[in-house]
């Protein structure tokens, strides 16, 4: 079987582990073995300005992962920053 693209989804948030302490079995860790890139999908309930803090932490906590893309879920109509 041949595909041009694979989605792989990940379980709790990108960075949470096995233990809490380490990126052992996380998101992350599987991304960064397989050199794939990380479609993030953020949950903006009740967020504005703050969904853009969200998005700068993830994208600079782990500079090896390799976000390239941005979901804003639950999103209202209102005008939102630039992240």
């Amino acid at each position: 079987m041949e595909a041009d693209i694979a989605v792989i989804e990940g379980v709790m948030g990108v960075f949470d582990g096995r233990d809490g302490k380490t990126e052992t079995g996380s998101t992350a860790e599987v991304a960064k073995w397989l050199g794939a890139p990380v479609l993030l999908v953020l949950d903006c309930w009740a967020l504005s300005r703050s969904a853009a803090a969200l998005v700068h932490g993830y994208c600079s906590f782990d500079p090896d992962l390799d976000i390239q893309g941005l979901i804003l879920n639950k999103a209202s109509k209102a005008p939102m920053p630039d992240v």
